[in-house]
């Protein structure tokens, strides 16, 4: 397939599950007329245009119907009807916020130009119901978006339980722990039903995210509300939390990255914040000093022991990933959970 056909169908799969993004619409309009389509496209141009009047965008609105002019679209009293009150409505101030409505965030920052360069280097993949895309553990950096199908994500426990995380659809994506974090794989992705997915690397992914900070910032939401709820299926202490405590936990805290060297914490004297070790290998420096490592899977609180140590420092050995937590769910845990409050005794009985 050519390029040009490429990137035709990949506007084609994606304006169905944005239907208001006009960075996907007005190239596909373009395309259409290009093509020779111009009923196609004023027909499309219009349908836009309707939907940035119901959305509220009356400022994009009068550049649709300036298209559909251009394009011939037939019924021009329609187009005067609809111009005439989208420029009342836009003198008047009353342009809604674009949150309100369905758009591919990712994108949202970038011109209609450098989208098209996006998509552009994401590669077609189809897969059949029930094969893996990818794999619990595997070592891999690629990023998906699914066009159609959905995909289930699933994870074993340490104890050997499969759990199902979520039931992802068209519109949604995944894989972006390791295309970030460079880490291996925390979950198993399957097609729930026949899926066609945009394959995406990781360099275009972290090119995206320097280009376009919001969007940087809202996958960075995304990927890290996902590592801290698939970290309380994976860590024992958690087994016993309800839905909405596991959705608390991930909505409260912060992933933080740690280099080989940096200290994760200087002031372990603090109560103000609860650490839970993500990946990665950690060590407790006191009076410069080694005296103790503190691995994937441990907490870190007001009861630690080694918190209690004067001039009591944790460093980072290597890359580590560290959830920074409210010390309030903390205790709420050790209020309502009999084997959170269990776990932590017994990590206390062989802490320092």
């Amino acid at each position: 397939m050519s390029e040009h056909g490429r990137i035709f169908q990949i506007y084609r799969d994606l304006l169905p599950l944005f239907p208001d993004d006009l960075h996907l619409a007005r190239p596909l309009i373009q395309m259409l007329q290009q093509a020779g389509k111009t009923e196609a496209a004023a027909s499309l141009a219009m349908n836009m245009a309707r939907r940035m009047q119901t959305a509220g965008r009356y400022s994009e609105e009068l550049g649709l119907l300036a298209m559909c002019r251009q394009l011939r679209y037939p019924d021009t009293e329609t187009i005067n009807d609809m111009e005439s009150m989208a420029q009342i409505m836009a003198g008047s101030g009353a342009e809604v916020e674009q949150a309100e409505i369905r758009q591919f965030s990712l994108v949202e920052q970038l011109s209609d130009q450098e989208v098209r360069e996006f998509l552009l280097q994401g590669e077609y993949l189809e897969s059949g119901s029930g094969s893996a895309v990818v794999v619990q553990g595997e070592v891999s950096k690629s990023f998906f978006l699914i066009l159609r199908g959905s995909m289930d994500v699933e994870m074993t426990t340490p104890e050997g339980k499969r759990v199902l995380l979520a039931n992802l659809k068209a519109g949604e994506y995944f894989g972006e722990f390791a295309c970030i974090y460079a880490i291996p794989r925390s979950a198993t992705v399957r097609a729930h039903e026949h899926a066609r997915l945009l394959k995406f690397s990781d360099q275009t992914i972290r090119d995206l995210m320097a280009h376009s900070p919001i969007a940087g910032e809202r996958l960075m939401k995304v990927v890290q509300q996902r590592m801290i709820r698939s970290l309380t299926y994976e860590h024992p202490a958690f087994a016993e939390l309800a839905d909405d405590d596991r959705q608390w936990l991930a909505e409260s805290s912060t992933v933080r990255e740690f280099q080989a060297g940096e200290m994760i914490s200087q002031d372990c004297a603090s109560d103000a914040k609860w650490l839970i070790m993500i990946h990665g290998e950690q060590e407790w420096v006191t009076r410069l000093k080694r005296s103790g490592k503190a691995t994937a899977g441990a907490m870190i609180y007001g009861g630690s022991k080694f918190l209690r140590r004067e001039e009591t420092m944790l460093r980072s050995v290597g890359q580590s990933l560290v959830c920074e937590a409210p010390v309030a769910i903390f205790t709420s845990f050790m209020q309502a959970y009999a084997g959170f409050e269990r776990w932590v005794k017994r990590q206390k009985q062989v802490d320092g």
